[in-house]
């Protein structure tokens, strides 16, 4: 549990998942005071089971929350990524992406949930999940959801679901591209743009180095 006091900012980085046939279940919550902010990044690995539960409470007036992330799943993995954003006082702002790249048979599912309070006006939230199958065997679930007491908010929400533009492949391998490295990298495009929602600059190479192994990995199988 991480509870942020009033007017006060944490910037937090939670890797998880690591080496094939590995098991994570993990936890995170953080409560967040009045004029406080909190801004998390969440990167999630292939092992063969990934499971994480994320709490977002903005519980003072004025309090704002930033949750991003990027799951990866591969032969035969699974990614279980469950968010809950909790507004529960007025004027607060939250914002929250997540990414998903699955190659062969992995799976990944996520189920996104945002939760406004009767005296939770000016609500200001958003959340997003957007996913990239690589294989006809791959599986994505993905479920955002909104549940609002208030009547003055503004709330958004929404997934997608897609595969590789065979158009930028094409382009890409009749400059000479061969396709195992045009597939790479437009894959390594879709999962870097998430890094700009890191808040701790000093780790974003670090970070960019799993995530370009990770996905060498499902290019080569």
């Amino acid at each position: 549990l991480m509870s942020i006091g009033e007017s006060a900012t944490l910037r937090h980085v939670h890797l998880s998942g690591g080496s094939a046939g590995r098991h994570c279940m993990k936890l995170q919550q953080a409560e967040i005071a009045s004029n406080a902010t909190y801004d998390g990044f969440v990167l999630a690995t292939s092992a063969a089971l990934c499971r994480e539960a994320h709490i977002m409470s903005l519980q003072g007036r004025g309090a704002s929350g930033g949750l991003h992330g990027l799951y990866l799943a591969q032969k035969g993995a699974q990614s279980d990524i469950w968010c809950r954003i909790e507004h529960m006082m007025p004027d607060t702002t939250s914002r929250a992406t997540f990414k998903g790249i699955v190659a062969e048979h992995g799976e990944a599912t996520f189920n996104g949930y945002v939760y406004v309070e009767r005296d939770a006006q000016k609500t200001d939230s958003a959340l997003y999940n957007k996913n990239l199958l690589l294989s006809k065997r791959a599986r994505i679930n993905t479920r955002p959801q909104l549940e609002i007491y208030a009547d003055d908010v503004k709330c958004a929400h929404g997934s997608t679901v897609g595969q590789l533009d065979e158009k930028q492949l094409f382009y890409l391998t009749a400059r000479g591209l061969p396709p195992a490295e045009a597939r790479a990298m437009l894959i390594d495009a879709f999962g870097r743009d998430v890094l700009d929602d890191c808040p701790v600059e000093d780790m974003r190479e670090s970070l960019e180095g799993a995530i370009s192994s990770t996905i060498a990995s499902m290019v080569e199988s």
